[in-house]
């Protein structure tokens, strides 16, 4: 005799493969609410703080993002959507496109790596900024690459694309990931500058989200996830510490910008054409 927790679990089972991107839908719905609703009572509110944009603020943040990491993957667990969204899929293909995805946050570590050494800021950034932090943020990026590709690429891509098809559920999980960075005005991060931030979440998402279908894997999009989210936080730490004087701040945030709002939803684009094609050939 099954028990009433067995029962309950495998009605909940069945109800989600009936409606895969109605049920993620709602998980996402319920995790942009943990995530904004703390904001509302903040006296810093709708823009009218900072947000979190240091380094070290960000890293006081990691019990609550292991809390989120460890909540979505047992809510993926209890629905058995562990093979939906590509966590147990090989990557053994395509993995060419891995390591072109991984140029773009390569590319960005090594303008923050280079423009600490052009201003002499190697000691510094390491007085303020010493290996150990290093590590927490690179543990904390990874969390919040885990999470937000579980989350997005993983419960909402797969239960938008079982019910609408491919490229579809890519846009519309890259759309909702995008404005999902909202929360960050709502916590005090100026609205412009979310702006950005959205947008660039967005052209992100596009890619992630096509190199999730390319690979039919979730590891690499949490991948290139983390690392770009390590390197644009250390970039930010080297160019806050340069003097006004030296003139690389602006042209290597110009350029990681670039990276953000042009490159990467360039090639996210170029992958969902080959994917297109290659399923196209397929099918005939």
């Amino acid at each position: 005799m099954p028990t009433t927790d067995s029962s309950f679990r495998s009605k909940g089972i069945k109800a989600y493969d009936q409606k895969p991107a109605l049920f993620a839908g709602f998980i996402v719905f319920i995790y942009l609410l943990i995530l904004i609703v703390p904001g509302l009572f903040s006296s810093h509110s709708f823009g009218k703080g900072k947000g979190l944009n240091d380094a070290s603020e960000i890293i006081k943040q990691l019990p609550f993002e292991i809390f989120l990491v460890t909540s979505i993957a047992l809510v993926i667990s209890f629905f058995s959507q562990w093979r939906h969204i590509g966590a147990r899929s090989s990557i053994s293909e395509r993995r060419k496109y891995i390591w072109i995805a991984m140029c773009f946050p390569g590319l960005v570590l090594f303008a923050a790596i280079s423009q600490a050494e052009s201003a002499d800021l190697t000691d510094t950034l390491f007085n303020n900024f010493p290996v150990q932090q290093l590590a927490l943020l690179a543990l904390m990026t990874l969390l919040i690459g885990m999470f937000e590709e579980l989350l997005f690429r993983g419960v909402l891509q797969s239960g938008i694309h079982q019910t609408f098809g491919e490229i579809k559920a890519v846009a519309l999980a890259a759309l909702v990931f995008g404005l999902a960075h909202y929360a960050n005005w709502v916590h005090g991060k100026p609205f412009v500058e979310t702006s950005y931030q959205v947008l660039s979440a967005f052209s992100s998402g596009l890619l992630l989200g096509a190199l999730r279908l390319m690979t039919a894997s979730i590891w690499p999009p949490i991948l290139v996830h983390g690392s770009w989210d390590f390197s644009v936080l250390l970039l930010g730490k080297v160019v806050a510490l340069m003097p006004e004087s030296h003139t690389g701040a602006s042209l290597v945030t110009t350029a990681s910008l670039a990276i953000a709002l042009i490159a990467k939803p360039i090639f996210g684009t170029f992958l969902l054409m080959q994917y297109w094609q290659a399923n196209r050939q397929i099918r005939r």
